[in-house]
């Protein structure tokens, strides 16, 4: 007689959504994937730090599988230095007595390539020579 227990094995495969579940994490952070034995794939952080940020999903396999090495080029990376050294600004503090010491007037007399500073400077017809 038809028995379904035998049928199982043969369309369980074919019904079973091909799913894999990902999520994002921070850059900083290592993941572990492991294979679990219903044949889905999850990830285990190894971090002393949690995300702080995950959003979970759950995608077929034949749309993640070709994003996968990409997905890291969607994540940008935030720390103290900002994005690509983004806050700059306040390294330039002037002072106006290490430039006159630098760049002044006696500091070109003493050394001889001041010395060439200040003459081409004269022959070019400049008004003022240093500072």
């Amino acid at each position: 007689m038809f028995s379904f227990s035998s049928l199982g094995k043969f369309v369980a495969p074919a019904v079973r959504q091909n799913t894999r579940n990902f999520s994002f994490v921070a850059l900083n952070q290592s993941a572990k994937i492991t294979q679990t034995q219903s044949g889905l794939t999850s990830t285990s952080l190894i971090a002393s730090q949690q995300a702080t940020s995950t959003v979970s999903a759950s995608l077929p396999t034949s749309f993640t599988t070709p994003l996968s090495p990409f997905l890291g080029f969607l994540q940008r990376r935030w720390g103290r230095g900002g994005f690509r050294s983004g806050n700059r600004g306040n390294t330039y503090q002037p002072n106006t007595l290490k430039r006159k010491r630098t760049l002044g007037f006696l500091a070109r007399i003493k050394s001889r390539t001041g010395r060439k500073v200040l003459e081409r400077r004269k022959t070019k017809g400049r008004w003022f020579l240093t500072y």
